[in-house]
């Protein structure tokens, strides 16, 4: 009887053993591309989306960070597709989507990008969703803003990302009436002669920073080190973008940034969640924003699995409630969410 009773258990353990590698081997496959800069974030977020989950995350991840190199994401895309992934969260920045796009719709793969806003790239095709409103939303408010200074307004714009940035410059020009606006590109090249050139003659009132946070610093604290006095200083959502100590850039605390999310919807979670507001404290919105898209990944993922084309047709009869607040989605696939501006030293 005895040996009975232990082969059962032998058994048992074979047959709980055999459950859990069938699991662990046919658990649906995500990708996750994102700009190389962003390494330590990403390890923040997965973090942070398994301590908020209460455990490990339904799909398992593949990374790939890219930079802007054409070659290079066109690879980890096809990687991806020999991978067996037919979902990816990502990517960053508009001008890896443009490049990723024909890939995507070649191997029928769904991205659902946290920060990807160009009209660009926004609706050209299903296999496209981002988390984030389109520019032409952005580029509006950001005039608006603007416009409640009047006179002239600076543009500074990232060369890298030109996707959005051209985008971006275009749509805002369109929008604002309240004088002439400048476009400054800035690079790994430029130099702060370029500003003190601009105010010393063209002497605009408002600057409006169109590219990531490294570089709107520098630009801000070289402002800081002139006569001209900019009467208010504005940032699109790149600003947020990436990883930031806000404390070592302290110049940068009275910028006001354009942000995807509710910023009354993100304090009340993290109120309803003290553990988890020591890893979200200080992120930026690439943080909050790439939460969110996992967040929403992993919901998808349960209700239809790794199936592209299940997802896109339900995505417009679905709503999310994440941490930046309520996001749904038109029949179009273009994202509706209630947006902020938000004090970088607040």
């Amino acid at each position: 009887m005895k040996h009975y009773l232990l082969y059962g258990l032998l058994l048992l353990a074979a047959l709980v053993f055999l459950m859990s590698w069938y699991t662990a081997s046919h658990k649906i496959k995500v990708g996750l591309v994102y700009h190389k800069d962003l390494e330590k974030m990403v390890d923040l977020v997965i973090e942070a989306a398994e301590r908020y989950s209460g455990r490990e995350l339904s799909f398992s991840i593949i990374r790939k960070p890219v930079d802007f190199d054409k070659d290079e994401i066109e690879r980890a895309v096809e990687d991806l597709h020999r991978e067996g992934v037919r979902l990816i969260v990502g990517p960053t920045y508009s001008t890896q989507a443009q490049f990723m796009i024909p890939l995507l719709e070649k191997f029928r793969i769904l991205a659902i990008s946290p920060t990807v806003t160009s009209p660009a790239v926004l609706g050209v095709t299903q296999y496209l969703v981002s988390i984030s409103v389109s520019d032409e939303i952005q580029a509006r408010e950001l005039a608006r803003a603007a416009m409640e200074n009047g006179g002239d307004v600076l543009l500074v714009l990232d060369e890298r990302n030109y996707v959005y940035t051209k985008n971006f410059a275009a749509n805002f020009i369109s929008e604002y009436k309240g004088g002439n606006a400048y476009i400054m590109t800035v690079d790994e090249k430029w130099t702060p002669q370029k500003v003190y050139n601009i105010c010393e003659q063209l002497k605009p009132r408002t600057l409006v920073l169109v590219c990531d946070f490294d570089q709107a610093s520098q630009v801000v604290k070289t402002v800081m080190n002139l006569d001209h006095d900019f009467r208010r200083i504005l940032g699109s959502d790149m600003v947020s973008y990436g990883v930031y100590s806000i404390e070592d850039h302290p110049w940068m605390k009275s910028v006001e940034v354009f942000v995807h999310y509710d910023i009354e919807s993100e304090e009340t979670f993290l109120a309803s969640n003290p553990t988890l507001a020591p890893l979200f404290k200080d992120q930026s919105m690439t943080f909050i924003n790439t939460f969110d898209a996992l967040l929403l990944m992993e919901k998808l993922v349960k209700t239809w699995g790794d199936h592209p084309e299940s997802i896109i047709e339900n995505l417009p009869k679905m709503t999310y409630n994440g941490v930046g607040g309520e996001i749904r989605f038109t029949t179009g696939l273009q994202t509706q969410r209630k947006i902020s501006f938000v004090h970088l030293g607040r």
